[in-house]
């Protein structure tokens, strides 16, 4: 009985946290469609999975606004974990974040270290996965106080100034981004693949630089303060889950009178 009624608010909690994450997908997915001016004339984007979009914003290709697409480092290292970071695929979370906490090691040479060496703001996409909806995955690299390197499960892509950078990567997370990445994934021996060609074909709305930089605060603000939420959400769930084991462990040692 006391599980039951601990199993309902945890499932109550995260019904909570599925729509905060539905809600928050489709805030960024209007914003990068529609603007955050409600007044603003429409125009239909001839893009089905865009629709309407501001009259004074273009649909570009993202060819406009890549310099280059590179590979990761294809050499594996099957010692123990030492020298530079090198990035993998499970490092690029589904939330567009880099994630350090389990990290990769090889002792790079000097030409791989100049090869690979990420710098500030560089794209990195998620090149092959068997899950298609892994494929196409994306963060911005923003620099750590030593060489971080990536290997070849990532693409690596060069914006130029033409575009804000965080307001390309809040299209590419939101509904119409992944639609446009999954209109370019194909498959090859089983795995889901994109390439540095399929990314420059992806078409996403471009408004005027400084409308960028509006949208891309006010996502900032905006997003943060749900993830905010779902993280309490979280704590709370496992801190349910916590005492429920624990209970039953006394219950069932015991070591707590029923």
């Amino acid at each position: 009985e006391k599980c039951a009624k601990i199993d309902a608010i945890i499932d109550q909690q995260q019904d909570v946290i599925e729509k905060l994450k539905a809600y928050k997908l489709s805030t960024i997915t209007e914003a990068v469609t529609k603007g955050i001016d409600l007044d603003v004339q429409m125009k239909d984007s001839g893009i089905e999975y865009i629709g309407e979009v501001p009259k004074n914003w273009q649909i570009i290709k993202m060819a406009r606004i890549i310099e280059n697409t590179q590979n990761g480092l294809t050499r594996r290292d099957l010692s123990d974990s030492k020298g530079e970071i090198v990035l993998k695929l499970k490092n690029i979370t589904a939330n567009g974040q880099i994630d350090f906490t389990e990290v990769n090691r090889i002792e790079l040479s000097e030409n791989e270290k100049l090869q690979y060496q990420l710098s500030d703001n560089d794209f990195l996409f998620v090149r092959v996965n068997g899950s298609k909806s892994l494929v196409g995955k994306c963060a911005i690299y923003q620099g750590q106080n030593e060489i971080i390197a990536f290997n070849d499960h990532i693409i690596r892509v060069k914006l130029s100034n033409d575009c804000q950078k965080k307001y390309v990567h809040w299209f590419l997370q939101s509904e119409s981004g992944r639609r446009g990445i999954e209109l370019l994934i194909n498959t090859a021996a089983g795995q889901f693949t994109i390439s540095g060609q399929g990314l420059r074909e992806i078409r996403i709305t471009s408004p005027p630089l400084s409308e960028q930089k509006n949208i891309s605060e006010y996502l900032s603000n905006k997003t943060i303060k749900v993830e905010s939420v779902i993280e309490r959400k979280e704590i709370l769930i496992d801190n349910l889950t916590k005492y429920k084991k624990s209970l039953i462990y006394e219950v069932v040692t015991g070591k707590k009178e029923v």
